[in-house]
């Protein structure tokens, strides 16, 4: 009789071992049928993108050092800043956080557009406008600039013809994330009649080739200087009427022809300027 227990359970043990195993043969099958349709998706850029107006009293190009402020009106610029960003420099100058896009792609470039207005606008005054892009992806970004075209009313497009820009990279040469030693290399002036025909028709500041500025990405940073980081300065300025025409002169395809009078009638204007458009790159 125990023999025929024994036999009984041996039996049953067979046949739930003849389950288990079809079941994950099956299942193996499966689960490879699928992997072999999943297409591997890899992020290429993923970058964040902030940006800062300059406070600057004199608007003299040079933003107000950070010491003339209180407390409270630090936390004020800083609000909504986010904490814990990665600096490569101690800034000292008095920036207000305006806000950051995102930029993530699983392709090989990606383009953001960051819009800016200028208010009450006089000759030469100087606005500054401060970017920083953070590189969270794996490999080196290239990063370049360019503004969009943009449709003007009459008015608005003889204002644009008077501003100039130029582009900065802040250079910290100490290698200390701590110091405020920090130096901008300038571009030339970009002038923005340049551009213009019947109206603005888009024009590019630092190109998508040599001029690009490079970003490392994660694999590749130095993290003791924090060269995942840049940080680019804008300088958009109304040039005076006598460097306009010193700059462009009064005969030719591309004179300045505005009269004293007309120039003098576009201060205190405020301007929303055409779309700065940041492009990253990855070459491969």
């Amino acid at each position: 009789m125990r023999k025929f227990y024994i036999k009984i359970m041996l039996a049953c043990l067979s046949i739930i071992a003849i389950i288990i195993t079809t079941t994950s043969v099956y299942a193996w099958r499966t689960y490879v049928a699928d992997v072999q349709n999943v297409a591997l998706q890899v992020t290429r850029i993923d970058s964040e993108i902030y940006v800062y107006q300059g406070l600057d009293v004199n608007h003299n190009g040079i933003p107000d050092l950070l010491s003339n402020y209180t407390a409270s009106e630090i936390a004020a610029m800083n609000s909504g800043h986010p904490e814990g960003k990665r600096e490569y420099y101690q800034e000292n100058k008095a920036f207000k956080y305006l806000g950051y896009q995102y930029a993530v792609s699983t392709e090989v470039s990606d383009e953001q557009k960051i819009p800016y207005s200028i208010e009450g606008i006089f000759p030469t005054m100087v606005s500054t406008l401060k970017m920083s892009v953070l590189n969270n992806s794996d490999g080196i970004n290239w990063v370049s600039f360019s503004f969009d075209s943009k449709n003007y009313t009459e008015n608005e497009l003889k204002l644009l013809s008077c501003l100039s820009v130029k582009v900065g990279k802040v250079v910290n040469s100490t290698g200390d994330i701590t110091s405020s030693n920090i130096s901008v290399d300038f571009s030339d002036k970009y002038y923005f009649k340049d551009a213009i025909t019947s109206n603005f028709n888009g024009m590019s500041v630092i190109g998508s080739d040599d001029e690009a500025i490079e970003v490392k990405g994660i694999v590749n940073r130095n993290k003791d200087i924090n060269d995942d980081v840049v940080d680019v300065w804008f300088q958009f300025e109304m040039e005076s009427y006598d460097a306009l025409i010193s700059h462009f002169g009064t005969t030719g395809p591309n004179a300045f022809a505005l009269t004293q009078s007309d120039y003098n009638s576009l201060q205190n204007m405020t301007l929303e300027l055409p779309n700065l458009k940041v492009l990253l790159e990855v070459r491969v």
